[in-house]
């Protein structure tokens, strides 16, 4: 009797695990992303290193478990080497987050140099450009990482092509206008021009990036592209005289 009671229980408890309700599995699925940032995080220090940003720009319920259509990498600060953005580029949070639209925002340097280690560039070049939907570089980035001299719009256009990704938003583009805004793909190039100003806050590459991650989810690559430069030049102006983008004006069209 007791022999045939264990079969018996242990049938039963394996009934209750195969019942676990969708919420119960997208439960875990977050747990199991958490314990993988966790681990990056170990690996670049936890106060000097750079924060390697994952961050998800929407995200919907599919097949029981957490869906990604679109994430974004970024960085700042110093990285101690590149052992931690290559466990991420191979981990992720998990392998069908390569399924989703990868925009990389590589910030690894401008005026002619890079303020991060290199080996911490060429992690990014090796290992995360290879998968990206989409890299939004600055003219200095864009030669680096294509290893092309980066000198006017038809240059740009090159080096971006160049890279094979689907599409690359290169910004501060020397131009005899001023600065260009570039969309390339492989087959067509969208352009604004602005003219080069004298002070603008810090932070609008970034808020670019973020601008048109956020547009192209659901939009094709220039309709995208034009609302997020409209955002863009609409925050630029708010902030004329300041050394702060008012990201929140320009968002909330005041």
């Amino acid at each position: 009797m007791s022999g045939g009671g264990g079969p018996r229980g242990g049938g039963a408890a394996k009934g209750r695990r195969g019942a676990r309700s969708p919420g119960s599995r997208r439960r875990r699925a977050e747990q199991r992303r958490r314990n993988r940032v966790r681990r990056v995080r170990r690996q670049t220090g936890r106060h000097r290193a750079a924060r390697t940003r994952l961050t998800f720009a929407h995200q919907r319920a599919r097949r029981g478990a957490v869906g990604v259509e679109g994430l974004a990498r970024g960085g700042d600060g110093a990285v101690e080497g590149g052992g931690a953005i290559a466990g991420a580029a191979r981990e992720g949070v998990g392998e069908a987050v390569w399924d989703a639209f990868l925009l990389v925002d590589p910030v690894i340097g401008d005026h002619g140099k890079l303020y991060i280690p290199q080996e911490v560039a060429e992690a990014i070049r090796t290992h995360l450009l290879p998968r990206a939907s989409c890299l939004t570089p600055n003219a200095f980035e864009l030669a680096w990482l294509s290893g092309h001299e980066v000198t006017d719009e038809a240059s740009a256009i090159t080096a971006a092509r160049s890279l094979s990704l689907p599409e690359v938003l290169a910004t501060s583009v020397p131009s005899h206008e001023g600065l260009a805004t570039l969309l390339i793909t492989a087959d067509e190039v969208h352009r604004i021009v602005a003219p080069k100003l004298v002070m603008v806050p810090n932070g609008t590459g970034d808020f670019l990036s973020g601008l048109y991650l956020a547009a192209r989810l659901e939009h094709a690559p220039q309709d995208a592209f034009a609302a997020a430069m409209k955002t863009l030049s609409r925050a630029i102006a708010l902030s004329s005289g300041t050394t702060v983008l008012n990201v929140a004006g320009a968002l909330h069209g005041s």
